[in-house]
C-alpha cells in the first residue's frame, strides 16, 4: 500500500479524482439550488460538469498507469525512476513551448492549419512513428472539431 502512496503517477491519479468530485459536486449544487431554473442544456455549469466527467475519467487512467508502473518496477528493478522522470520534465517543456508557438501562430495561419501541424507534432513528440497515422489522426481530428464547432454549433474559430 506504500508504494502505491508513493507513486507519483498515482499521487497525481488522486489529486484529479478529489478535484473532479469537487467541481462535480459544486456544479451540481450550483444547478440545483439555483434562483433561476433552467435546462441543463443551457446552464452555465454543464461545461464544468462534463470537464469533471472527464477529469474522473483521467484519474482513473492515471490510475491503472501507476498500477502498470509498479508492477513494471516490481519485475524489473533496474529502472531508474530519476531519469524516466527528467525525460518527462523535457517532454512537459516542449508541450508547453509547441502549445504557445500555436497559439502565437493560430491568428497567421488559421485553426484547420495550425491544429494539424500542431497535432502532428505533438504525435511526433510523443513517439509515434507510424506517419500514414500520424496524418490521418491529424487531419481527422483537424476536420471534426471544424465541422463540430464552426458548423454545428457556430463558433468562430480563428
Amino acid at each position: 500500500m506504500k508504494s502505491y502512496l508513493k507513486n507519483k503517477t498515482i499521487q497525481d491519479a488522486m489529486t484529479i479524482l478529489a478535484l473532479s468530485i469537487v467541481l462535480g459536486i459544486y456544479c451540481l449544487v450550483k444547478f440545483y439550488t439555483a434562483s433561476v431554473k433552467t435546462e441543463w442544456k443551457m446552464s452555465p455549469y454543464l461545461f464544468p460538469i462534463l470537464i469533471s466527467v472527464f477529469a474522473l475519467l483521467i484519474s482513473v487512467s492515471l490510475f491503472a498507469d501507476g498500477r502498470h508502473e509498479l508492477k513494471t518496477i516490481e519485475r524489473n528493478d533496474a529502472i531508474e525512476p530519476e531519469s524516466v522522470m527528467r525525460g518527462n520534465n523535457i517532454k512537459i517543456v516542449a508541450v508547453i513551448g509547441l502549445s504557445a508557438v500555436f497559439f502565437i501562430l493560430m491568428k497567421y495561419i488559421g485553426f484547420i492549419i495550425g491544429s494539424a501541424v500542431f497535432l502532428l507534432s505533438m504525435f511526433l513528440l510523443l513517439g509515434e512513428r507510424r506517419w500514414w497515422l500520424i496524418i490521418i489522426l491529424s487531419t481527422v481530428t483537424t476536420g471534426v472539431l471544424y465541422v463540430a464547432f464552426a458548423v454545428f454549433l457556430n463558433v468562430r474559430l480563428p
